[in-house]
């Protein structure tokens, strides 16, 4: 799976390195590895980093382009999902999933989500703030 937008992924993950929510369960309950290390109200807001946000993003081009060349070596044809079509598109994601890998999708009974969405008002906020701020470098350079 791959992300489009790649401003907001390192958006997502510099938040969730930061404090906020990594993930929330749909129906509000704390996630197995949330209950061994629960996360503390933080400021979250104030913690937009434009060096970290980039260098999150340079990393997940970094491995997107070693996962891409081990299929290469390993002549491994993947199915190409993208994070946005999978939200937009979840039964019929999973569904193309099962068939791609030979099973018969209709015979399988998909659950709901498990997880809910954590991007919010700050994640909107980041992702201007760092496309203005890229900009804004872009124009000093």
């Amino acid at each position: 799976m791959t992300r489009r937008d790649k401003i907001r992924l390192g958006v997502s993950w510099w938040k969730s390195i930061s404090g906020g929510p990594g993930h929330l369960s749909r129906d509000g309950t704390l996630l197995p590895w949330q209950e061994s290390h629960p996360s503390t109200p933080v400021d979250i807001e104030s913690r937009y980093s434009f060096e970290a946000i980039e260098s999150l993003i340079l990393e997940c081009v970094s491995r997107e382009a070693a996962i891409q060349e081990l299929l290469e070596e390993l002549q491994v044809i993947p199915l190409a999902i993208t994070y946005e079509d999978f939200v937009a598109n979840y039964e019929r994601t999973i569904r193309q999933a099962l068939s791609h890998i030979g099973l018969e999708p209709a015979d399988v009974e998909i659950p709901p989500p498990l997880l809910a969405k954590t991007s919010d008002e700050v994640n909107e906020t980041w992702v201007l703030r760092f496309k203005a701020d890229l900009e804004e470098r872009r124009r000093g350079a």
